[in-house]
């Protein structure tokens, strides 16, 4: 074994180190305090590409006298926001640089791009946050592949570029780069956007890693320089996929599981093996867990934990070393929350804490400019600071043994060594009680096997067999000798003659049939005998092997007999061990089986032992600082190892594990060492015995692999259909970065690069969910992704999560919470909002009519859910939108309605996607933006981004939108899925006033609207009348009777008469009942449609059957656009099912538009084939097709 990094995980480093830098330091939206740390290059020196001498030098500062040429960043345009009353618009970065490229700068000043240019990632949509953009990274990765933006290196030595030549070169990449921003940014210019381009560009070379990654990249740099052994780091960045191994068997390590963090809910079924498959890992493991979402990834977390904790216990040496980490602050405030509340406290002696002021079994370490705000919430190092002193140390003493005598009565004046004794005695014999458990089952199962190889399958009735076939034998051995002895009898009474003259022939055959007549004729083997003497030896050979026969049949009884005997002593003994267990005795101990005692297992033997553990951990924390105080208050500036490590040590006696970000774990692992010359920079490599990285699909392997270094074994706990990482690297760049590492060969590029991205180690694509399902050695369900899998999910009813399973996850998952109960909102709802989705700022989208309906709604039924809740409305609702200019709509509508909605504390979360991964709401809703005007991929282009947002609602998931555009979406895509979900139970659609559209109020155009159903026929009537050339009437449902009533079909008739063109559009499913879960529909209503279309063919009237019809339109000609809740051709008009509809109408000559689109999409969405008579009711399967209709 070698003492250095191998070779691919050094080149791996180089390359993550590399590409995290270049991430890093190409942010294109600045700050003004970032900008002024960047070099202003002329407009003049950039058009020329040419630097003056004043820059060259100050680039070149530092650099040896043979440096030719020195790399740079350069950004050549810069657009700075105008100032409004001395302050930038808000919501605006202060700077935008919308290209950022690699150029080559040589001591003459000339610039030599010798690298992609980009627009920078943190200003292209998808974004974590709901920042400025000015376009989206798919059209920059279609832009990338299909241009290539000519780079130039510097000449060679002794060769020289012409002025003329070098200028043109820089010229044909300028205005390529500018050409990359037109088609990536669609033109931006700033100026919409309250931005003006300044007259310079800016410069930078990276000396020393600043911003948010420059611990990761010092620790990157310290593993490249050292190259140090490091196995974990080095399986992370293994060259090939680890080989699948047996998984282990269900309830393995059933004693060695020993604690659980709580005393109501055990582990899951594959929460259990998860853990067994930790526990039996070794140096150098990765674990990868896939936790869809509500599986109890936290519980798993914390039993994990716990069981470490409880085993070093037992072992009686140090604590171990956990650290939680993830990039997303979401994710990793969930962890350390969840060490504060989610931990049981017991009953009894042993509840809760026994050392005052101790909050959580988690510790947090921010960045050191957050240490004293995160410290009023969480505990920090400073906490560790205050409770290492003489005061606290006193109190804690006499809290703690005053609990201990409390607990151990038969101790009246117990000293904390004594105490800590008692206590891992204690654990001990909680351990051993396992162990018997298992051991017993163990013996159990081994006598159950015995039997089933024995007796099979039916114990009783294979005994009563071999005892029949003892019984048999031993009478057929009876039998034999019983007949034995009468023919010997016959011998010895024979005449004197026949024994005399036996040797004689004819006295021989006489003698030898008196002697056949002594048996049955039937009797063949002794009658074909040839002498007496072969008859004498066939019946002693019958009585040989009937009396062996006899012993092998009384063996088997026997040994059958033992077995029986044996099981239930086993029994016995199984029912003696798990006696100690809660519900044993509530069921015969043969019914009872290892699962079973698995499960009641964690809810008390291990429950009590993380008790007992967590108060023997702080017992020895107590002695420690004791006997070290005095050293540790010295020992609080030294840097070096020992130090770090002594101090690590006993803070885990107290806080089982530490949770920090992957941009701060380098940091808090720092320290120094002395090399000779004096003391350098180091870190605390192969020292945290378990490192969890949580919500892994969303952290960049490049941002966590040397964290990997700092650990011996690696839990990784994520899920890769859910939100994946901000790539902030294109895929052309990445494979320019792979070759420029010596991880690519120019000869097979393509290949080589999607087999290094199967891995996830790619900057471009890659996830450390991915590494780690590369790098684990078990794959679960070969189904599914590699690793462990969790099942059951909690946390939603099951209508909700069922759409995520059908979804994401292949069925797999088992939703355990239960059917949503009648009442309430619905578990998946929709609000169709004839909204319109325009462009923002940038790439981005907003739809203003979607965002005014969200907060008019939220108002109206703010009271109820409060009322039903009992928590604010910020607790109950979450509002997830695709787009961060949505999530500034909304946040506004809701503002102007006195709604608090935000991302602050207090605030209803409104936000993207990438914002609630982790989190959940009884009620989220979401903002869909896209309509039928304006279309996109953006929800489509990935499973995860719908996956995330359904399943963060625990009770109701509500879909606020263009519903007409989601049922125009193919099942195959997450948005058509997900209609064919919302649209399986009428009872899914919310009824609320619809708002008026802002864009449609124009200066000729007038808002009119209709109340009542008389108000909604006379507007119909005059309409009809009223029409030139075209009406189109959009109705869910046609009904005869309700037509006639209204007088409908007399105005629809006349119209048509007139020579107006008349078509209605109605939908299929509502009017018949055809659905996904009835194919033939509802035989009546089908008699009832096809009577209503075969009047209004009558009449003329042109009818088309529309896929899933969510507004309710009435369209007249190019100037009348109504829209509403108004059924047109099939609301009552009398009884109990009279509603109080709205409809708004619009009229004047700018609907033109609003009209053509509308009419557009009805046509793309018309189902070809539906209109039939009673074989309407088995259309299989119907598709659209445009124009496709029946007069």
């Amino acid at each position: 074994m070698t003492s250095t990094m191998n070779d691919y995980p050094f080149k791996l480093a180089n390359y993550w180190r590399n590409s995290l830098a270049d991430a890093e330091n190409g942010n294109g939206a600045l700050s003004l305090s970032q900008a002024e740390k960047l070099l202003a290059v002329p407009a003049e020196s950039l058009a020329m590409g040419c630097l003056p001498d004043s820059l060259v030098t100050q680039l070149f500062a530092n650099e040896p006298d043979d440096t030719p040429l020195v790399e740079i960043t350069l950004r050549p345009w810069v657009y700075r926001a105008r100032r409004e009353h001395g302050r930038a618009r808000s919501g605006l970065p202060a700077i935008i640089t919308p290209v950022i490229g690699q150029v080559a700068l040589s001591r003459d000043g000339r610039l030599h791009p010798n690298g992609q240019p980009l627009v920078p990632r943190d200003i292209l949509e998808p974004i974590d946050r709901d920042s400025f953009v000015i376009g989206a990274q798919a059209d920059l990765d279609a832009f990338l592949s299909g241009q290539d933006i000519n780079r130039f290196e510097p000449p060679a030595e002794f060769e020289t570029l012409e002025e003329d030549r070098h200028r043109q070169q820089w010229h044909d990449y300028l205005q390529a780069c500018e050409k990359m921003v037109d088609e990536v940014a669609d033109g931006w210019d700033g100026i919409e956007d309250g931005f003006e381009r300044a007259e310079y560009a800016l410069a930078f070379k990276e000396e020393k890693a600043e911003g948010f990654s420059r611990n990761i990249v010092a620790l990157y740099d310290h593993l490249r320089d050292t190259r140090p052994q490091v196995p974990l780091f080095e399986r992370f960045a293994g060259h090939t996929r680890s080989p699948d191994e047996p998984c282990l068997p269900a309830n393995s390590l059933f004693a060695e599981r020993l604690a659980h963090a709580g005393d109501e809910y055990a582990l899951a079924p594959a929460q259990r093996d998860s853990l067994s498959h930790l526990l039996a890992g070794r140096s150098g493991d990765i674990l990868a867990v896939n936790g869809p979402p509500g599986t109890g990834k936290t519980t798993l977390l914390l039993s994990v934990v716990a069981s470490l904790w409880a085993r070093a216990a037992v072992a009686g040496g140090e604590p171990p070393v956990i650290v939680a980490s993830s990039t997303n602050n979401q994710a990793v405030t969930n962890i350390i929350d969840a060490f504060g509340k989610d931990f049981s406290t017991g009953s009894g002696p042993f509840a809760s804490r026994w050392l005052p002021d101790i909050k959580s079994f988690g510790a947090y370490f921010p960045k050191a400019s957050a240490e004293a705000e995160m410290s009023r919430t969480y505990q920090t190092k400073s906490f560790f600071s205050g409770i290492e002193s003489q005061a606290y140390l006193d109190g804690a003493q006499q809290s703690y043994l005053a609990h201990a005598a409390a607990a151990f009565a038969d101790m009246p004046a117990p000293s904390v060594a004594d105490t800590v004794e008692r206590l891992r005695d204690a654990i001990g014999h909680r351990q051993r009680q396992l162990a018997d458990i298992e051991q017993a089952w163990g013996r159990l199962v081994d006598a159950r096997q015995v039997i089933q190889a024995l007796l099979g399958d039916d114990p009783q009735a294979a005994m009563a067999q071999l005892d029949a076939r003892q019984r048999s034998c031993a009478e057929q051995l009876a039998d034999a000798q019983a007949l034995l002895t009468r023919f010997k009898h016959y011998l010895a009474h024979e005449p004197l003659l026949y024994t005399l003259f036996g040797w004689f022939g004819p006295v021989a055959a006489k003698r030898l049939r008196l002697a056949k007549l002594q048996f049955d004729e039937s009797a063949t083997e002794r009658q074909a005998a040839s002498s007496v003497a072969e008859i004498e030896a066939r019946l002693t050979a019958a009585v040989a092997e009937a009396s062996k026969a006899q012993s092998t049949a009384e063996a088997q009884l026997q040994q059958a007999q033992d077995a029986l005997q044996n099981e239930q002593r086993q029994l016995a003994t199984w029912q003696g061990a798990i006696a100690v267990l809660p519900h044993a005795g509530t069921r015969p101990a043969a019914d009872i089986s290892l699962a079973d005692c698995d499960t009641w297992a964690d809810t008390s033997l291990r429950f009590e032992i993380f008790l007992l553990t967590t108060h023997y951990w702080e017992g020895r924390w107590l002695l420690e600082v004791a006997e070290t105080l005095p050293e540790i208050e010295k020992s609080r500036n030294k840097t070096g190892r020992k130090t770090l490590e002594s101090n690590w040590r006993r803070w885990m006696k107290v806080t089982p594990c530490v949770v920090a970000t992957f941009f701060m774990l380098p940091r808090a692992l720092h320290c120094k060492r002395h090399d000779g010359n004096g003391f350098v920079d180091a870190y605390a490599l192969d020292f945290i015995d378990l490192l969890i990285v949580d919500e892994a699909g969303q952290v960049l392997p490049e941002v966590a692999a040397p964290s990997f270094a700092l650990a011996r074994q690696a839990l990784v706990i994520g899920d890769t259909q859910q939100i994946e990482p901000i790539w902030s690297i294109p895929a052309a760049v990445d494979i320019g970065n792979l070759m420029g590492a010596g991880l690519l060969a120019r000869d097979n590029v393509d290949d080589d690069y999607a087999a290094f991205c199967e891995r996830g180690q790619s900057a471009a694509n890659g996830s450390v969910m991915a590494v780690a399902q590369a790098a684990s050695r078990y794959h679960y369900d070969p189904d599914l992704a590699r690793g462990l899998y969790l099942y059951e999910h909690r946390r939603c009813y099951d209508s909700i999560i069922e759409y995520c399973n059908a979804l994401c996850y292949k069925g797999k998952l088992l939703p355990r919470r239960g059917p949503k109960p009648a009442g309430g909102l619905p578990g998946l709802g929709y609000l169709h909002v004839n909204g319109i989705c325009q462009p923002s700022h940038g790439g981005s989208r907003h739809n203003l009519l979607e965002a005014q309906t969200i907060a008019a709604w939220l108002k109206a039924n703010e009271a109820a859910l409060v009322e039903r809740y009992g928590k604010a409305l910020g607790e109950i609702v979450g509002v997830i939108t695709p787009f961060g200019a949505q999530t500034q709509a909304i946040v506004q509508a809701c503002a102007a309605l006195g709604i608090n909605a935000g991302k602050g504390d207090g605030q209803m979360t409104v936000g993207t996607v990438h914002s609630f991964q982790g989190a959940e709401r009884p009620v989220v809703i979401f903002s869909a933006v896209y309509t039928k005007h304006a279309d996109g991929q953006f929800i489509d282009r990935k499973d995860s981004m719908l996956n995330v947002a359904v399943s963060r609602a625990k009770d109701s998931f509500l879909v606020f939108g263009d519903m007409d555009l989601f049922s125009q979406q193919p099942i195959g895509k997450p948005r058509g899925r997900l209609a064919q979900f919302l649209f399986a139970d009428p009872a899914s659609e919310l009824v609320f006033e619809l708002q008026p559209r802002q864009d449609l109020q124009t200066s000729r155009t007038g808002l009119s609207h209709l109340h009542d159903v008389q108000e909604h026929d006379a507007f119909l009537k005059q309409t009809l009348e009223t029409a030139r050339y075209q009406v189109q009437i959009v109705t869910p449902w046609v009904r005869t009777r309700a037509m006639q009533h209204s007088g409908a079909l007399e105005s629809l008739q006349a119209a048509v008469q007139r020579g107006v063109q008349v078509t209605v559009f109605t939908d299929l499913g509502f009017n018949t009942g055809i659905g996904r879960t009835q194919l033939k529909g509802n035989p009546q209503r089908i008699a009832e449609f096809n009577e209503a279309i075969a009047t209004l063919k009558a009449r003329r009237v042109e009818v088309s059957i529309v896929n899933k019809v969510h507004s309710k339109l009435v369209m007249a000609d190019d100037e009348l656009l109504s829209v509403g809740s108004f059924n047109w051709l099939s609301a009552q008009r009398q009884g109990d099912y009279v509603h109080h509809e709205t409809s708004m109408v619009y009229r004047g000559a700018d609907v033109a538009g609003e009209l053509a689109v509308n009419r557009a999409s009805l046509v793309q969405r018309v189902v070809r084939g539906a209109i039939a008579q009673p074989p309407l009711g088995q259309i299989d399967d119907p598709q659209p097709a445009t124009g496709c209709s029946t007069r």
